[in-house]
């Protein structure tokens, strides 16, 4: 916002840029902390929401084949609302990390002709730290919560339930 601010007076100063490189420390140093103090307890608790979903999707498989749609009702409410958690996590991190990308294509529009030497660099350098190592949710450092991961865990669910299933029949 304040880079297209400037943007439309057609002016960019030392001070604004400083102001937008100040943003970028911050918001690397929030994602920082929150990876200290989220990270394993969201690894966990995502791990905790898979099984649960896999046992609650099992059960509501083998109960509707017994034809007992009440208790399948009953284990599909936590199957609803497990998916629903794990969702709407991996949605946010997909979220923070597109903005994340979004300010390294702003940081590499900015017009540097009237700006110093040390800011340039400074510019420069922020770019390349976003491009090479953008900010993402990677809880415990295990995986990217996204939504290519939960394209992957859906299907390793889908998988493991199928093989649940015929290894069931065969009882």
């Amino acid at each position: 916002m304040q880079l297209e601010k400037v943007k439309k007076l057609g002016k960019v100063s030392d001070e604004n840029i400083q102001r937008l490189l100040s943003y970028f420390r911050k918001q690397e140093e929030l994602t920082t902390q929150m990876k200290n103090a989220f990270g394993w307890c969201l690894a966990v608790d995502v791990l905790l929401i898979i099984i649960s979903i896999i046992t609650a999707l099992f059960s509501v498989v083998v109960v509707l084949v017994h034809n007992e749609i009440n208790a399948a009702v009953s284990f599909g409410m936590p199957l609803i609302l497990h998916a629903i958690i794990l969702f709407e996590l991996f949605n946010a991190g997909y979220g923070f990390e597109s903005e994340c990308r979004k300010s390294a294509v702003l940081l590499k529009d900015i017009p540097t002709k009237e700006l110093s030497q040390y800011t340039i660099t400074q510019v420069n350098f922020a770019q390349a730290m976003l491009l090479s190592q953008p900010f993402a949710v990677k809880p415990g450092s295990f995986f990217h919560a996204n939504r290519r991961t939960l394209t992957g865990i859906a299907s390793a669910i889908n998988t493991y339930v199928i093989v649940l299933v015929q290894f069931h029949k065969e009882e």
